[in-house]
């Protein structure tokens, strides 16, 4: 073979090659773009799920008397997503319902992360050693990987909800499930 047909064959490979990179990198590309638009459609769905879940004020807030120079202090934000603030007993929520109905489910091993799929929140549930149902949850409202609300179900039946008002897993206020309603630990 001559030298120039081999430099012929050789540069029309490496064309060849370059043009099937670069035809991969834009299909690549494309698949990219897709998943970062699925993402951000993920993203609004659980946001638009977490306003949902916010709650509503049950009074309006105060009016200042007529011909007041005061403007009345501005109402504060909501706790959490899903909560009542805090620090208030209530009835329970809708996620409270799930995640009771999804206990009464029982799981078959130790553990099981995410249990309520499709939801903005995310819960695992806890089966310890030595126990025949499950015994602990975790919520995470904003699937930041820091626990909001820390739940324990006693053998009795007794459920006892600790949560963390600032996110930051340090669980600060303590409430006890009534019937249907949350109750302040005393």
């Amino acid at each position: 073979m001559k030298y120039t047909t081999f430099r012929a064959l050789v540069g029309t490979g490496a064309l060849v090659i370059g043009g099937g990179a670069l035809a991969l990198g834009l299909v690549q590309c494309g698949s990219c773009m897709r998943e970062r638009n699925e993402d951000q459609a993920r993203l609004a769905a659980r946001e638009a799920e977490k306003e949902r879940h916010r709650p509503k004020p049950l009074l309006p807030p105060a009016q200042p008397p007529a011909g007041s120079p005061v403007a009345a202090p501005p109402t504060p934000p909501a706790g959490p997503v899903g909560t009542q603030a805090a620090t208030e007993e209530g009835p329970l929520r809708d996620l409270d319902r799930k995640l009771l109905a999804r206990v009464k489910q029982g799981i078959s091993g130790a553990s099981q992360k995410d249990a309520v799929r499709g939801e903005a929140w995310k819960v695992n549930l806890y089966k310890d050693a030595g126990k025949t149902q499950i015994n602990r949850a975790k919520v995470d409202f904003d699937r930041d990987e820091k626990w909001d609300e820390k739940w324990t179900f006693e053998d009795d039946g007794r459920v006892k909800r600790q949560v963390a008002p600032a996110d930051d897993e340090s669980y600060t206020v303590e409430l006890r499930l009534e019937g249907e309603r949350w109750r302040l630990k005393k």
